[in-house]
């Protein structure tokens, strides 16, 4: 686990880090915060500690006003540089190296089921604007980008821009 909390805290510093920088980091910059404390409880979950894992969700709510289900499944390396009023599903799915900006909705949209998902599978190196919504069991490829207050209800391409409401590729690599 160590060696993917130095992967998470390396997209904000952008070096090696040490013990020393994990601890700075901690108490510096609360998206790392969130995401730390997002390992730590999902290791308890899985270990069926599930009641100290309850406490870590609502120390992640209280210090950093955003709300990450235990139960989500995150790659390394996550970045949120803005943690306000952010929402991450217990069954989504976001991949290695993405950045979540502020307001940032991945879930849930009521019961639709696709091939038994019924939350977002989110690419590697993906990038979510300000406000944006991903709803339902989309699939968004990797190195896509959602523009800001963009609501995703269907599948993203690899390497592509998406905007609006709803959201519509405008733009592929």
């Amino acid at each position: 686990m160590l060696g993917t909390i130095k992967k998470d805290l390396f997209v904000y510093y952008k070096r090696e880090c040490s013990w020393l920088d994990i601890v700075v980091g901690f108490f510096r910059i609360s998206g790392f915060r969130a995401v730390f404390l997002y390992r730590i409880g999902n290791a308890l979950m899985k270990r069926e500690m599930s009641f100290v894992a309850f406490f870590i969700t609502r120390i992640i709510r209280a210090t950093c006003n955003m709300d990450i289900e235990l139960s989500a499944s995150i790659g390394v390396g996550l970045r949120i540089p803005h943690p306000l009023a952010i929402v991450i599903g217990g069954k989504s799915t976001i991949g290695d190296y993405c950045t979540l900006m502020q307001g940032v909705t991945i879930g849930g949209n009521g019961g639709k089921v696709v091939n038994g998902r019924t939350q977002p599978q989110i690419g590697s190196n993906v990038f979510l604007g300000p406000g944006a919504k991903v709803l339902g069991p989309v699939v968004i490829g990797d190195n896509a980008k959602i523009g800001a207050n963009a609501v995703v209800i269907n599948d993203i391409a690899a390497g592509a821009l998406a905007v609006g409401v709803p959201a519509k590729i405008v733009e592929k690599d």
